[in-house]
């Protein structure tokens, strides 16, 4: 399949003069770019519904860094690193990856691409 580039040309105001600026990529980037932003603003929805009586901001909030974590490389390295301090979350990220192994494979792929590196205190005893 031939890839598109698309530019995007956006305006913002510097000080007393306006620039234009040109974000350009394929389609995939800017699909990529989509999901991050609707999945950061889920994020944010979901710690607005931990506020509410009925605790359906748990569940938004999994949803939300689910697809974060299966687009963003972002997101991957600072989970990554959060796992490499904290032992307990690694243990817990850990039992999730052998939960996940069979079922969502997207998702198991993206959780084993954040284990700390080796030689780390938070490894997991199997």
């Amino acid at each position: 399949m031939r890839r598109l580039n698309l530019v995007i040309y956006c305006r913002y105001v510097v000080g007393l003069g306006v620039r234009n600026f040109v974000i350009g990529g394929t389609v995939d980037k800017v699909k990529r770019l989509l999901i991050v932003a609707f999945a950061s603003v889920g994020l944010l929805l979901g710690f607005v519904a931990l506020l509410s009586p009925i605790p359906v901001g748990i569940f938004i909030i999994a949803a939300n860094g689910a697809i974060l974590l299966c687009v963003s490389p972002r997101a991957q390295l600072l989970l990554q690193k959060y796992r490499s301090k904290s032992i307990r979350l690694n243990r817990h990220m850990h039992n999730l990856e052998l939960k996940l192994e069979k079922r969502f494979k997207r998702l198991w792929s993206a959780l084993t691409a954040t284990r700390p590196l080796s030689g780390s205190k938070s490894e997991p005893r199997d």
